[in-house]
């Protein structure tokens, strides 16, 4: 299934609007909740989340020189590693400061979406075994964010 720009940043959107509504509802203790499953608590996700998305907002800039993300290679172990020091190095930013995060990563991301054209947006990049378009790291991203939202306490 392919979308449109429009289509992707209207996801990305509703997405994040959905994963910062959760939050909301979340008293500063609820953010410190674990999650169901692994080690993470709600804080951990939402910085996963922002720092992630400025990571995805570089690597679509990059996509129009050719450049593929390097991380589309990594695997489970890797990504897991990344991901637990991304935590550690987030864990002392306050609420406050996490939220100022998410809502400016996600513009940063949508900003780098507009800017492409709908040529640049849907064109296929290859790196080696890695192929990719801004097209599919949005289809991903979307996924993404629902899969965390879906992972937060009621």
């Amino acid at each position: 299934m392919t979308m449109t720009k429009d289509e992707a940043l209207a996801g990305l959107r509703a997405s994040h609007e959905e994963f910062a509504s959760r939050l909301n509802a979340f008293t500063p203790e609820g953010w410190a909740a674990p999650l169901p499953t692994g080690t993470w608590r709600v804080r951990d996700a939402a910085a996963h989340i922002a720092v992630w998305d400025r990571l995805l907002a570089e690597s679509i800039r990059g996509l129009p020189s050719g450049r593929v993300p390097d991380w589309l290679s990594w695997d489970d172990a890797k990504t897991d590693e990344v991901n637990e020091q991304q935590v550690s190095n987030s864990a002392g930013w306050t609420l406050d400061r996490l939220r100022a995060e998410l809502r400016d990563a996600r513009v940063e991301v949508l900003d780098a979406v507009a800017a492409l054209d709908g040529a640049q947006f849907a064109q296929s990049h290859r790196s080696g075994d890695v192929e990719t378009s801004a097209e599919g790291l949005c289809a991903y991203w979307i996924r993404h964010d629902r899969a965390h939202i879906g992972e937060l306490p009621s």
